[in-house]
């Protein structure tokens, strides 16, 4: 992503573009980097 992409920063502090986390997290509710 870049600064002026949609973006989201999760509980963990990680930080993904908000359509590529939104694909993501229909398969799974935990964070790709660190599983939390």
């Amino acid at each position: 992503y870049t600064p002026e992409d949609p973006k989201i920063i999760t509980q963990c502090s990680h930080h993904f573009h908000l359509g590529c986390i939104y694909e993501w997290m229909e398969r799974s509710e935990s964070c790709p980097v660190c599983g939390k």
